[in-house]
């Protein structure tokens, strides 16, 4: 079953109201307690059980992870300081906890000495870091919208992407050209040139395509950038595709495979 951000949101929404002062934030600590004792033969981190009298932020976001079996692309620990060491070993070049670190992101942005950064994406859905990320972003640069901000007015974004003749990009429905080609100009053994009839691939910073996506991720991968390896779960061949679907998923998405790998060789 393939991984989705809403998949975390949905499931931190329905923790909405859960506290300590009747005890209902036990359950969040019990998944937790349970995915180590079960899953990981009580292999805890660090070896260390977590307690229903600690700070329960860092276990919150775990037990995400513990929940929905998100533990290859989710670090999960029950310490804050512990839990970006973990984010830091699974690729991230920066992490920066904002509760402790208040300014530390505006000064990341400032050792870059660049005048902002030329894309952000931000996948809060909250104020603070949506008004941030306009105000971070470079001139000319784009902010990334992958939430929306639920319950609450906009914050006034407007005025710093209008400033900086910044653009802003929404990302619930892909907007962009598959591909482009071009067809060039030939001279065939005499004046005028023609229009060739072979089209050519088309890439320029001007238009930015969902082919030139894919090349990007797939470049990642082939440079080590990119791990998927923790997400495949089920290899086959072309030839099983038909059953591969019907088995996992549809009509029904089996839990038990996170992805699968098809290969099309022989």
């Amino acid at each position: 079953m393939a991984k989705s951000r809403q998949a975390v949101v949905n499931l931190v929404e329905s923790w909405d109201g859960k506290k300590e002062s009747n005890g209902s934030h036990k359950s969040i600590i019990d998944l937790y307690n349970e995915f180590f004792e079960k899953i990981c033969a009580g292999k805890f981190p660090r070896g260390i059980r977590m307690r229903y009298d600690w700070a329960w932020c860092a276990c919150t976001w775990s037990a995400l992870a513990a929940a929905l079996r998100y533990e290859s692309i989710m670090p999960m620990e029950i310490s804050c300081y512990y839990l970006i060491e973990a984010a830091k070993k699974m690729g991230a070049d920066v992490v920066i906890n904002s509760k402790e670190d208040p300014d530390g992101l505006e000064r990341e942005v400032a050792k870059l000495n660049r005048g902002g950064l030329p894309v952000i994406f931000e996948a809060t859905g909250a104020r603070g870091p949506l008004m941030q990320a306009a105000e971070l972003v470079s001139e000319r640069g784009r902010v990334v919208m992958i939430s929306q901000v639920h319950g609450e007015a906009m914050p006034p974004i407007d005025d710093p992407i209008m400033q900086k003749g910044a653009s802003l990009i929404g990302t619930y429905v892909n907007s962009k050209p598959y591909k482009l080609r071009r067809a060039d100009l030939l001279i065939e053994g005499a004046w005028p040139p023609v229009m060739g009839k072979k089209l050519n691939r088309y890439v320029n910073s001007d238009c930015w395509t969902s082919d030139e996506d894919i090349q990007v991720f797939l470049n990642l991968i082939k440079y080590g950038k990119l791990d998927i390896t923790p997400l495949i779960s089920h290899e086959f061949s072309y030839k099983q595709i038909p059953e591969a679907y019907a088995d996992y998923v549809f009509p029904h998405v089996n839990p038990d495979m996170t992805g699968g790998l098809i290969c099309w060789e022989e």
